[in-house]
């Protein structure tokens, strides 16, 4: 089990990242700077083992904006 997911997204100026459980309730929210999801609910409670789902909006040098989403 991994202890924290945090990209490492290179050629970017920054990103957001959000990750929602099965029933697409969120699961964390932020930019990376905060070290990561640690596989937490927002509320601090640990997060059951299964199948979660992300959304990442990056922000590269040129000003473009890709998102990426995924498992």
């Amino acid at each position: 089990m991994n202890d924290v997911f945090l990209p490492n997204i290179i050629g970017a100026a920054g990103y957001d990242l959000q990750i929602y459980d099965r029933w697409g309730a969120s699961m964390y929210s932020g930019d990376g700077s905060q070290g990561g999801w640690n596989g937490k609910h927002i509320n601090g409670g640990n997060a059951t083992s299964g199948t979660y789902w992300f959304l990442m909006n990056i922000k590269l040098y040129s000003g473009e904006q890709i998102t990426k989403q995924g498992f």
